[in-house]
């Protein structure tokens, strides 16, 4: 559930100790967040600033953020991701904020990506995440 603390900023948890793990390949495979905190807002989002703790990662695991848009909740446009390179460190990470506000939508869907950085194994993290949405202010 959101949560608001300043007038234009809401803090949406996303996972608490989620193990996520890759399908064995080198693309993206997803697992949709039902957030219906984020459904509507994309025309109002300034920016997002996604919080992430990662635990335990095997050798080549690696994840972002993946973000769709579209105009109603029929056809949807994307994956985006919100960070600029997959995160494979281990530990508590403020992630530089996306501002690119072209991406965000009349409609928003978020899904954690997960892939390998090298080899076929089935690699793994336990995962927290929670974002940062920075909203205008008319």
């Amino acid at each position: 559930m959101a949560s608001k603390k300043d007038s234009n900023v809401i803090i949406v948890p996303l996972c608490y100790q989620l193990v996520l793990s890759t399908d064995g390949s080198g693309t993206d495979s997803y697992v949709h967040l039902d957030v219906p905190e984020l459904e509507d807002l994309g025309p109002y989002i300034k920016q997002i600033t996604l919080h992430t703790d990662t635990q335990r990662p095997t050798t080549n695991f690696s994840w972002n953020l993946a973000l769709w848009r579209g105009f109603d909740t029929k056809l949807w446009t994307g994956p985006e991701l919100l960070l600029p390179a997959h995160i494979t460190t281990n530990g508590y990470v403020v992630q530089p904020p996306h501002t690119d506000r072209s991406k965000y939508g009349m409609k928003c869907r978020i899904a954690l990506a997960a892939k390998n950085t090298a080899g076929t194994a089935i690699e793994q993290a336990t995962i927290s995440a929670a974002l940062a949405v920075e909203l205008v202010m008319a």
